[in-house]
């Protein structure tokens, strides 16, 4: 009989132990993870990182790298000193959500080729390469890995538990990048496709009431993370803020100076004495915003701040300028994102970091004979595995092809359209925030673009693999 009057038409349920294969899949999440770590051993640290673990050992923390990021370092340091915890961490939740995705994705498949699907994304070298250092990106997608890959266990097995899971795995993304917003969007609003389809038993999810539903839903999810992330930041910073938004200003601002002939910056970020455009042009670059701000004294530089009334004029100087001179703002920012799409001859632009910067921390690193290996075969192969502008491509490519075999391909799952869409709109984005050229701005686009492809190959040749497999038992 029914227990407690419950309907046996129940939707929700705990999730169940997936295949007889998990023992071989833990074990290539355990090769993968130790492989990590002893590459990137004891966790690569650049500038930026480096600021981070100051500020998560002296317990004060700023909103110019993500304080929650910086606060969690603290507590894997004092337990381990260095970066070897986040390394750890980090390393854990990418390895098992691609590991998840990979058994669920194409479930026919044998476990030997799930396995080989999780080396070939992981060890790639576009996504393996910034795996180990401890940034806020490398964080970012290891969250939007194991997110994605909990909604496609949902998905599969209507598991409750596994929704809640992966929005907080997506919400530690949101919470850790300033611009994670854009690709988490359309994983929240699948979270809430899968939540409507089984609150409301839809089977034509896809009509415009529908639709607008989801949307409605995903919208207010994401508002509800975002409320959450920056009550978080908030307790951590105090309530103070360095602006960050304000390095996308000044250095949009000193381009359209530059173009237009007349130094366009509010005077109070100036030194001693304004900037002519001579001198603003011997500081800018469209590679980095760095030499505006630093690091010699060789020649005039500008100075940031932290006076809301002095942003607020800088926002208002922004917009002044971008309406009266579009077109130098376009072309800065067609510069920026094409030095960061790596679309320029030559040498990419700070492909991933390699090794430890010199600190005052005491986190040194002692390359060993089988890391100078490893960094010089990915230093050989530069220039072809560390242009954005390729995974861009391959992600236009599969979204495309996705749409146009929407009955073969998602049949399997709508997330894997989700997750291209994702990366795509996460590469996009940039052309209105880039102040850099880093190949990490875009790791997330290559991480979901080999994860596509991999995806693919494996949905695509299920059903040969499956008849291939019957007919030799016939046999």
């Amino acid at each position: 009989g029914e227990d407690c009057g419950m309907s046996q038409d129940k939707r929700w349920t705990v999730s169940t132990p997936l295949r007889s294969g998990t023992f071989w899949m833990l074990l290539t999440v355990a090769v993968g993870m130790l492989f990590t770590i002893f590459v990137f051993y004891p966790g690569f640290m650049s500038p930026d990182s480096v600021g981070q673990l100051g500020q998560a050992r002296a317990g004060s923390f700023s909103d110019w790298h993500p304080p929650l990021m910086s606060w969690l370092w603290g507590l894997f340091d004092r337990m381990m000193p260095g970066p070897i915890g986040m390394l750890l961490f980090h390393s854990l939740i990418f390895w098992s959500g691609l590991a998840l995705w990979m058994m669920l994705i194409a479930p026919k498949w044998p476990t030997t080729g799930k396995c080989l699907a999780v080396l070939a994304v992981g060890l790639f070298p576009a996504v393996f390469a910034l795996l180990g250092t401890v940034w806020k990106d490398s964080a970012m997608i290891a969250a939007c890995m194991l997110g994605s890959a909990l909604l496609l266990l949902a998905e599969r097995k209507r598991s409750l538990v596994a929704v809640i899971f992966g929005l907080l795995a997506l919400w530690y993304a949101l919470a850790v990048r300033h611009n994670a917003v854009v690709a988490v969007l359309p994983l929240v609003v699948y979270a809430s496709k899968i939540l409507y389809e089984q609150r409301f038993l839809s089977s034509t999810l896809w009509r415009r009431r529908d639709l607008a539903a989801v949307g409605a839903i995903g919208l207010s999810v994401l508002a509800l993370m975002l409320v959450a992330s920056s009550a978080v930041k908030h307790q951590l910073t105090k309530g103070e803020t360095n602006y960050p938004v304000q390095q996308i200003l000044i250095h949009d601002l000193v381009a359209v100076s530059i173009e237009s002939g007349s130094p366009l910056l509010p005077d109070q970020l100036f030194g001693s004495e304004p900037l002519t455009v001579p001198d603003l042009e011997e500081i800018y670059t469209p590679k980095r915003i760095v030499p505006l701000f630093c690091c010699d004294d060789s020649v005039a530089r500008l100075e940031r701040t932290a006076d809301p009334g002095l942003v607020s004029e800088l926002q208002d100087v922004w917009m002044r300028a971008v309406l009266s001179h579009p077109i130098a703002y376009l072309r800065h920012r067609s510069q920026v994102l094409g030095e960061m799409l790596g679309i320029t001859e030559g040498e990419v632009c700070y492909p991933y970091q390699h090794g430890i910067v010199e600190n005052e921390l005491g986190v040194v690193y002692e390359e060993s004979l089988f890391q100078y290996v490893v960094f010089g075969t990915l230093w050989r192969v530069r220039n072809v595995f560390f242009r954005a502008w390729i995974y861009m491509t391959i992600l236009a490519a599969n979204v495309a092809f996705m749409i146009w075999k929407r009955d073969k391909v998602l049949r399997a799952s709508q997330l894997l359209l989700t997750i291209g869409v994702s990366g795509l709109l996460y590469g996009l984005a940039y052309f209105f925030v880039a102040t850099t050229c880093d190949f990490r701005m875009h790791y997330w686009t290559a991480v979901s673009a080999a994860l596509l492809v991999v995806s693919l190959v494996l949905v695509l040749g299920e059903s040969k693999l499956v008849s291939l497999l019957n007919a030799r038992s016939s046999a």
